[in-house]
């Protein structure tokens, strides 16, 4: 009985952690398994605010959540004002956890919650998520599959995941259990020693993930949080040193050089360029299509999307959520990019997609949020907080990850999760 009353005590303490630890751990996995969580979290929140909670409104009172809330509000009015308007819903459908997110975390926090526990879940969570990849990869190698089964799509198409997102969740781990490992509450050798096995677990999945951009971005910073960790001049240039020839090891190996050489190969740049002339159309073809490597394609839809929305005069509010696709898809075809190849594909670029979708204004605002969250890590000198801003700022890029289901969770969930425990920090340790 003592005991029962004893779990019974410690879930009433740690509600609110483990309630953001579910949503944490089911982020590595499929959409439907968070899904559930997420609706059940919400419930839980507005019962706590509504119910039992008689200042609700004021803890509402905050740019974490504010941000997100007009965010929500431009998006609906750029899909209601668009001409294809169920296109329009169609795409507010998909982001309304850009406040779901916020309001969960910031009624979870007056209940205080550990940000230490809950990245601990997570990395854990993304570990056991990546070696059951792996284990999946070596089935796949004692079935003599091709070696491109191993990388890339392939890898995390087991739960359905994008590998850039994955990525994302892997590199986030590293740097957490990094952290962790150079602290000095770390002392017995079986917790170090679980630790670099996670972490090589998770530098192996990263590998078959194969997403060009994180890695890019991973090795500087990893590089740096490294460096900031030792104390050691000697320790220091012992780590730069494993790092270069690790580096040299990595991309020489045939398929990861050959993945990422025709990925960075740009021969179009000054084929192409944009124009609303039709006698100067530049048309690909068939041969040239197939050319096309992935930043290359990249730069193509930067000029597009940059050029047309501005000659369109709709630089100032977008063409709306709506119908910037079937704009895109427009131009696409007038270039030759599409029916078939390219139809319906995004640009490519998280801030680009912004600008194009809803404007420079918008675009400003969200550089805006994104500013407010760099000041306030810095302010604060968490280092974690800072490694993922970066990390994130530097996909988008070359990624639009704002406009699916787990990019929204990962990005509004984490960074939330960082903002408010400035405010809420019940355990210097944690950040430190």
């Amino acid at each position: 009985m003592k005991k029962m009353i004893e779990i019974s005590n410690y879930f009433k303490k740690n509600q609110a952690t483990l309630l953001i630890s579910l949503i944490a751990i089911s982020i590595p996995f499929g959409i439907n398994v968070g899904s559930y969580i997420i609706a059940f979290a919400t419930i839980f929140s507005l019962f706590l605010g509504l119910i039992k909670d008689r200042v609700f409104f004021k803890k509402l009172n905050s740019f974490v959540f504010w941000f997100p809330v007009i965010f929500f509000i431009i998006i609906f009015i750029s899909a209601i004002t668009s001409k294809n308007i169920v296109e329009g819903i169609n795409q507010v459908n998909k982001r309304y956890l850009i406040v779901i997110i916020p309001f969960v975390i910031i009624i979870m926090s007056n209940m205080k919650f550990c940000i230490y526990k809950i990245m601990k879940t997570f990395s854990v969570s993304v570990i056991v998520a990546t070696l059951v990849l792996i284990i999946n990869n070596i089935i796949k190698i004692y079935l003599n599959k091709p070696i491109d089964d191993l990388f890339f799509h392939k890898f995390t198409s087991f739960y359905g995941q994008h590998p850039v997102y994955f990525s994302l969740y892997i590199v986030l781990s590293i740097f957490y259990l990094t952290d962790v490992l150079f602290k000095r509450d770390i002392t017995y050798k079986t917790k170090k020693t679980n630790i670099i096995l996670g972490l090589l677990i998770l530098i192996v999945g990263l590998i078959f993930s194969e997403s060009k951009a994180v890695i890019a971005i991973f090795i500087p910073l990893y590089t740096i949080q490294l460096v900031f960790s030792l104390k050691s001049f000697k320790k220091r240039l012992t780590t730069l040193f494993l790092i270069i020839i690790s580096c040299l090891i990595f991309f020489n190996s045939p398929h990861i050089k050959e993945r990422f050489l025709s990925g960075l190969k740009v021969d179009q740049k000054d084929k192409f360029t944009p124009t609303n002339n039709f006698k100067n159309v530049k048309i690909f073809n068939y041969n040239e299509k197939k050319e096309i490597s992935d930043l290359e394609l990249r730069y193509i839809f930067f000029k597009i999307g940059l050029y047309h929305t501005i000659y369109d005069n709709k630089w100032a509010f977008g063409y709306g959520i709506g119908d910037a696709q079937d704009n895109l898809d427009y131009y696409y075809m007038k270039y030759g990019l599409a029916p078939n190849w390219f139809e319906g594909y995004n640009l490519h670029n998280q801030y680009l997609d912004f600008f194009v979708s809803y404007g420079v204004f918008v675009l400003f605002f969200f550089i805006i949020y994104l500013g407010y969250s760099f000041h306030q890590a810095l302010h604060n000198k968490y280092l974690l907080h800072i490694l993922f801003l970066t990390l994130m700022t530097f996909v988008f890029i070359f990624e639009v990850f704002l406009t699916r289901n787990k990019g929204i969770i990962f990005f509004y969930f984490f960074n939330s999760l960082f903002l408010i425990n400035y405010s809420k920090f019940e355990n210097s340790n944690s950040r430190n």
